[in-house]
């Protein structure tokens, strides 16, 4: 590739790319990670959209009324608990504990949601379980 087609993206500030305008954010997670926040423009303003997935909380981070919110939900922690809790009763590795120290529930994910969507917004969760998923 090319180095003029890359570009280093600062957290937190706004790039204009005329289709639209995107906005890095840095996650927690266990390698280093990012979520966007994209504004495409209107003739009124702007539609609004945020994408964060493969990060443990979204602390510090807020969206209010977007359109649309595409946030990882990626357990239920309950059920996670107990996927924890059935291994090591049996004696094995379970790899889930590294999930819930680097991936967001669903339960993160709807109070984020919850704090900050409108009464026209719309969610998608992303990076979910299938099995979780298909309830």
């Amino acid at each position: 590739m090319a180095k003029q087609n890359i570009d280093v993206l600062d957290f937190d500030k706004k790039y204009l790319y005329g289709l639209c305008d995107v906005i890095p954010l840095a996650l927690a997670h266990n390698v280093p990670n990012l979520g966007y926040k994209i504004q495409f423009p209107t003739g009124s303003g702007y539609e609004k959209m945020i994408y964060a997935t493969d990060t443990n909380n979204l602390n510090g981070i807020t969206a209010p009324n977007y359109d649309l919110y595409m946030i990882e939900a990626n357990h239920e922690e309950n059920v996670i608990r107990q996927k924890i809790k059935d291994k090591k009763e049996a004696g094995e590795y379970a790899y889930e504990v590294q999930v819930m120290r680097n991936h967001l529930s669903k339960e993160k994910a709807d109070n984020f949601i919850y704090k900050n969507i409108g009464a026209n917004g719309q969610y998608v969760y992303m990076h979910c379980h299938r099995e979780e998923a298909e309830k």
